[in-house]
C-alpha cells in the first residue's frame, strides 16, 4: 500500500514538472477622471485642484482638494453626490450616517488630504458597505465601473461652483503575459 501511494505521488511530480504555468499579466486598478487637464486622476482650475483615487479596499474614493484662491473656500459635503446619492465618510457609522454633514473650510493655499468618501447607495443594512469596484471581475472579464461625482465648492463671497467629475475605474495592464 505504501509503495502504491509513493508511486502515485512520484508520478504526479514527474508529470507536473514539464508543464509550464501560464503567466498572468500584471496590472493595477486605475481611475480616469473627466474633465481632466493635467493627468488622468486630477483636475485643476483657478479655484481648486482635485485629485480622486480609489482606496486600497475598493470601498472608498480618496479625495484631495487644494485651495488655489487667495480666500477661504468651503466644501459643502451635505450637497456632494456620487451617482445621485449623498456621500458617506469612512468614519460614518449606521447611527451617524444620516446626520447633516458639516461644510469643511479650506484656507487659502491649504488642502484637504485623503478624505475617504463613498455613495450612500452602496450601504445596505444587512450587507454593510458594498465595494465601488471588484478587482477580480475587472481582471477576469475587463469590466469597468463608472461614477458621477459632484463636489459643491462655495467661495468666500457666497457663490457656489458644482464640480462634476465622471470617474471611470478599470484594470490597467502594466506588464503583458508572455
Amino acid at each position: 500500500m505504501k509503495k502504491v501511494l509513493f508511486l502515485l505521488l512520484l508520478s504526479c511530480f514527474v508529470f507536473a514538472l514539464p508543464c509550464e504555468a501560464k503567466k498572468k499579466p500584471k496590472g493595477e486598478v486605475a481611475i480616469e477622471l473627466t474633465p481632466s487637464t493635467s493627468s488622468s486622476t486630477s483636475y485643476t482650475d483657478s479655484i481648486i485642484t482635485v485629485d480622486i483615487r480609489p482606496d486600497w479596499s475598493g470601498s472608498f474614493f480618496k479625495v484631495n482638494i487644494h485651495n488655489n484662491t487667495q480666500g477661504r473656500i468651503y466644501v459643502e459635503w451635505e450637497n456632494a453626490r456620487i451617482d445621485g446619492n449623498k456621500v458617506l465618510f469612512s468614519d460614518d457609522r449606521p447611527i451617524t450616517m444620516n446626520q447633516k454633514k458639516e461644510d469643511e473650510v479650506i484656507m487659502a493655499g491649504d488642502m484637504i488630504y485623503g478624505k475617504e468618501i463613498t455613495s450612500k447607495g452602496k450601504y445596505y443594512d444587512s450587507l454593510g458597505l458594498l465595494p465601488l469596484y471588484k478587482e477580480k471581475e475587472m481582471k477576469k472579464n475587463g469590466r469597468e465601473y463608472s461614477y458621477t461625482i459632484i463636489l459643491p465648492i462655495r467661495l468666500a463671497d457666497g457663490t457656489t461652483h458644482d464640480y462634476k467629475f465622471n470617474a471611470r475605474i478599470f484594470y490597467k495592464i502594466i506588464e503583458p503575459a508572455e
